[in-house]
């Protein structure tokens, strides 16, 4: 087969190469989600139950809302440990841009920013780096998965949950199955004539590195303690987020609260995953007993909460990096397609170390992961 036509089948789909077309489903989707959890909604209630909220309460409830990104920036640091990651200030902050990513532009492209920056930051391949996102979401299903089926007894109308346990099995299974299939492929004896074939296997190699880098039982008890940390804060915070409304949950009620929300939110929809957030989390207080329309006002509360927050936080390191979406896709087309020399790790003039990677030790703290934005190859840059 031709170089040109090789090209042509790695191309992506012109569904994938367009934003615009996603950017429109998450429209379509955000509007008739948000449409259907404000239709019985009296405003004179809803602006009356925002103004009476405690203050207080709405203060602890930002606090905690904020403390999970920085645990979850911990826990990728143990999952990515040998990638020789930077501090944990530098990790937290690269989880609230990821976030902030998510929240303004379409796409969803938060974990390619973060793994595009531990790539330059720790100057090691971007599919390695990517690999390590995906054991990040792979923990949070499996959480969130066991979450919904210890707590779910306590909503009253779970017909619906079927679909939406069924669903998150089935997304566990099949990442797992995924993730089995990369590394059993990239680990046999390969040697392919064509150079295409060879550049594959070479960059599943390096996905597999990062999707293999939980080897050891404490870095893994790391993960499931730093995993029910974060979300257990989440839990809090949505907790005394509705209670500052008058709303008051059982604990049990929260995490199932937080739980479904985390999951529906996996929907297409615009950025900061306005729509399906409101429906999904009115929906779930409803039937609780709560109201609509106070249900829809502790929906927009805790939506503005972590929103808000995230961005405030997340943006400025955002704009610093130079985070574009036009260079973030560009860079996610690369990642996945064969050849792309992102999937290259760079040398260390040093030569290889232990584990049989080149690498560069690189100090902690805050170090610009694109000074130039994010479409240049990661290439090792010089020290002055």
């Amino acid at each position: 087969m031709s170089e040109a036509a090789e090209a042509r089948r790695a191309r992506p789909g012109r569904l994938a190469q367009s934003p615009w077309l996603w950017g429109l489903l998450g429209l379509a989707v955000s509007a008739v989600l948000m449409w259907l959890a404000m239709r019985n909604i009296n405003f004179d209630v809803f602006f009356s139950t925002l103004e009476h909220a405690d203050a207080a309460e709405m203060a602890l409830a930002a606090l905690l809302v904020a403390a999970p990104w920085a645990v979850l920036g911990l826990r990728w640091r143990v999952v990515a440990r040998r990638m020789g990651p930077p501090g944990a200030l530098r990790m937290a902050s690269l989880v609230f841009l990821g976030a902030a990513v998510n929240n303004s532009l379409p796409g969803r492209l938060g974990d390619v920013a973060r793994a595009v920056c531990l790539a330059r930051d720790t100057r090691r391949s971007a599919a390695e780096a990517l690999g390590t996102m995906v054991v990040d979401r792979i923990a949070d299903i499996i959480f969130f998965t066991a979450c919904l089926g210890l707590t779910y007894t306590v909503f009253p109308h779970q017909r619906w949950l079927v679909w939406v346990a069924a669903a998150s099995v089935v997304a566990v299974v099949a990442m797992i199955a995924i993730v089995a299939a990369v590394v059993a492929y990239a680990r046999r004896p390969h040697a392919s004539r064509h150079r295409w074939g060879a550049v594959v296997t070479r960059a599943l190699g390096r996905l597999s590195d990062g999707l293999t880098s939980l080897r050891s039982p404490r870095d893994v008890a790391l993960v499931v303690l730093f995993t029910a940390l974060a979300w257990g804060a989440l839990s809090l915070g949505n907790l005394f987020g509705v209670r500052a409304l008058g709303i008051h949950l059982s604990l049990v009620q929260a995490v199932f609260l937080t739980t479904v929300i985390s999951l529906g939110t996996a929907l297409p929809s615009l950025p900061g995953f306005v729509g399906t957030y409101h429906w999904v989390a009115s929906t779930v207080l409803q039937g609780f007993g709560v109201p609509p329309t106070q249900a829809f006002a502790a929906a927009v509360v805790l939506h503005a909460l972590g929103f808000l927050l995230t961005t405030l936080i997340g943006a400025p390191i955002m704009l610093r990096e130079g985070i574009t979406g036009s260079g973030l896709r560009s860079r996610a087309r690369s990642v996945a397609a064969p050849g792309a020399s992102a999937l290259a790790a760079p040398q260390d003039p040093r030569g290889d170390a232990d584990d049989g990677h080149p690498r560069v030790d690189v100090p902690d703290g805050d170090r610009p992961c694109a000074q130039h934005g994010v479409v240049a190859d990661p290439e090792p840059r010089q020290d002055h």
